[in-house]
């Protein structure tokens, strides 16, 4: 069921509401590992890591391409300005299903939130994954997030079109949890999963957003009984998992990883919350009092 799309005006923004922009970005971004936003110059910035953490990427295969985000079609509704950020969202990426991007792991995490904005133009009959840091090969399986095929997650697993998470608490042996939330092909969403190896009882989260549509964001709450996860040092993989296989066939954007269970409010598709946007003004109005207060008496 979609509901009345709630809408976000962005102006101009004057002297303080561009302090206040820059420093709202700062506060979501406390906790992100990686951001690959998949913007500027394809030779030079297109893989870099936004977060500043220095996780560039590298294409394998035939590497995904960048797209100018359309007026309309497919990737048209994904988020600009990103609304936890005010960043601006001028491109994507789209692969074909013959290439993905990695780099070598650089992570180590009992809590996270994986975040992306996705189209899938047409149905695959394969599952496909979005994110993943997963090897077979020597036990290394740590997670993926991923989508199933008109064919399930193999062996009548899941059901067809489903959004999934999958985690191991060995390295060798997965566990799957399935989502129910369908992704229809040709509709741009925000998607999302958080795991907070704490919480046994609502800790593996997914949420997702039909921003075609102008749905609202939904999210839904599982149990696991996991007491440990694995430190799998497989590399880091979008569009792909397991060494480069099972590659995505569509567009992505804004690929965030944090290291922290997010709630709602933390999320890329959210605006802050008004205390956080309270405290913002007051440091904002403070900052810009003392400046005029010092121009004044300057000689």
């Amino acid at each position: 069921m979609n509901l009345p799309e709630t809408k976000f005006t962005f102006r101009r923004p004057s002297a303080v509401a561009t302090l206040l922009l820059l420093a709202a970005g700062s506060v979501t971004q406390a906790a992100t590992l990686g951001w690959w936003r998949f913007e500027g110059d394809p030779a030079t910035t297109y893989l870099e890591d936004s977060s500043g953490n220095g996780h560039t990427l590298s294409t394998v295969g035939v590497a995904p391409v960048q797209i100018t985000r359309p007026a309309t079609g497919n990737a048209s509704a994904f988020s600009d300005p990103i609304p936890a950020t005010g960043a601006s969202n001028d491109s994507a990426s789209e692969g074909s299903g013959t290439g993905n991007f990695s780099v070598a792991d650089p992570f180590s995490y009992t809590n996270f939130t994986v975040e992306a904005f996705i189209n899938r133009p047409v149905t695959a009959a394969g599952t496909q994954y979005f994110v993943s840091q997963w090897n077979a090969a020597g036990g290394q399986r740590a997670f993926a997030f991923g989508l199933a095929g008109s064919n399930d997650v193999g062996a009548n697993v899941g059901s067809a079109n489903d959004l999934f998470f999958a985690l191991s608490e060995t390295g060798a042996t997965p566990t799957l949890f399935f989502s129910g939330f369908d992704i229809l092909a040709g509709t741009d969403y925000y998607v999302a999963a958080s795991f907070d190896l704490a919480d046994q009882a609502t800790g593996l989260k997914f949420f997702i957003q039909d921003l075609t549509n102008g749905g609202a964001l939904q999210t839904i709450a599982l149990s696991h009984n996991f007491t440990t996860l694995t430190d799998s040092t497989a590399n880091f993989e979008i569009s792909s998992y397991n060494a480069n296989t099972n590659r995505y066939v569509g567009i992505i954007d804004e690929v965030r990883f944090s290291d922290a269970s997010l709630d709602a409010s933390g999320l890329l598709i959210s605006v802050p919350e008004p205390s956080v946007w309270m405290l913002l003004a007051v440091g904002g109005i403070a900052f810009f009092g003392l400046r005029r207060a010092a121009a004044r008496i300057q000689p």
